[in-house]
């Protein structure tokens, strides 16, 4: 499972490096942050919900949808009311960053091909949010503290993502 946990931390480098030498434009940034999203989505509700549905409670997963999406609505207000930039990007990839590392955990715990998929949808959102944060930063600010900045982001999957695995038991 390491290894799988820090790719998302390397696809984010590379983002931020091609950014800070070739900035996209806004359209591309917004067209990526979509495709990443939707990747995302499509790996936990794929492959997770059907696994989860076999076991005997449903109301787990309800509750856990319902106060997951309440959180996000929750931060995506007051992240629109905070300060456009960098620092705000930066506070809501992190706390994006560490629920996605949660998520990552339990998939590793449903399974070695649902956390390896995972694995790479989260690879792909942190490449396109390399490039989301990294072009974020102002054109003067210093390429190391870009990248630096950018990186630091999926370091919190890579921490989140080991309180949450469980091994497996008898599958």
């Amino acid at each position: 499972m390491w290894f799988y946990v820090f790719i998302p931390v390397g696809v984010a480098a590379l983002g931020a490096i091609y950014t800070s030498v070739w900035p996209p434009s806004d359209k591309m940034v917004n067209a990526f942050q979509h495709f990443a999203a939707g990747v995302v989505f499509y790996a936990a509700a794929g492959e997770l919900l059907p696994d989860a549905t076999q076991r005997p409670w449903i109301w787990p997963i309800i509750i856990g949808g319902v106060l997951g999406i309440t959180v996000m609505l929750l931060l995506r207000h007051f992240t629109e009311k905070a300060k456009q930039g960098p620092a705000g990007l930066l506070a809501a990839s992190g706390f994006d960053a560490v629920i996605d590392g949660i998520v990552l955990g339990l998939g590793f715990s449903a399974g070695q091909h649902q956390g390896l998929l995972l694995a790479i949808a989260l690879a792909i959102e942190f490449l396109f949010l390399g490039l989301s944060i990294a072009g974020a930063f102002n054109r003067k600010t210093s390429r190391w503290l870009v990248i630096g900045g950018t990186v630091s982001v999926p370091f919190l999957v890579c921490t989140s993502s080991t309180c949450c695995h469980y091994p497996q038991s008898g599958r």
